[in-house]
């Protein structure tokens, strides 16, 4: 069976306040992240049928 898998599974959201109290290297780290779960999860849907 197939399990459909969007961004809101794998995304990682911090509250305003959370945020707030990154540092840059954890900002910086969190978008790298964020932008490798974009790529694995567009690369999931590459040949299915979406309809």
């Amino acid at each position: 069976a197939t399990t459909r898998v969007s961004f809101q599974d794998v995304a990682v959201f911090f509250t305003k306040e959370e945020w707030t109290l990154l540092d840059p290297h954890q900002k910086a780290l969190h978008g790298e992240v964020m932008l490798e779960n974009s790529r694995n999860v567009a690369s999931l849907s590459k040949g299915l049928d979406l309809s």
